[in-house]
């Protein structure tokens, strides 16, 4: 199953703001190589589902390597979908907090309908 369809979304892509990007580019420096080409990451999903007591913000979360990442996204103003953050950690932590803020997870690995493919990132 896609990423778009398992959040329900009818987006073929996602954007990105150029000034939000690079806000998270330089907070997160560590994992710049990562969120450099999120669009290959994201399709490795392992869960997402929608955060708790929000209509219009989802939350992803993957793993690469040993290390956890968590990125959310969100609707602006004209309803475009966007990304709003993404920052990982190789704490076990995250994996258990970051899927406490979603209201219905989806976990990819018990699905059996195919392979990744999750929307594109411009």
């Amino acid at each position: 199953m896609s990423l778009r369809m398992a959040l329900g979304l009818d987006e073929e892509l996602l954007r990105w703001a150029r000034q939000k990007r690079e806000s998270v580019l330089a907070q997160h420096a560590v994992d710049a190589a990562i969120i450099q080409d999120i669009s290959q990451h994201i399709e490795g999903w392992a869960y997402c589902g929608p955060e708790r007591g929000s209509s219009n913000v989802w939350r992803v979360v993957f793993a690469v390597g040993a290390r956890w990442y968590s990125l959310t996204l969100g609707r602006d103003a004209t309803g475009s979908l966007n990304i709003v953050t993404v920052f990982g950690s190789s704490s076990a932590s995250i994996l258990r907090n970051r899927l406490r803020g979603i209201e219905i997870i989806v976990e990819r690995r018990r699905m059996t309908s195919g392979q990744g493919g999750g929307p594109g990132v411009s």
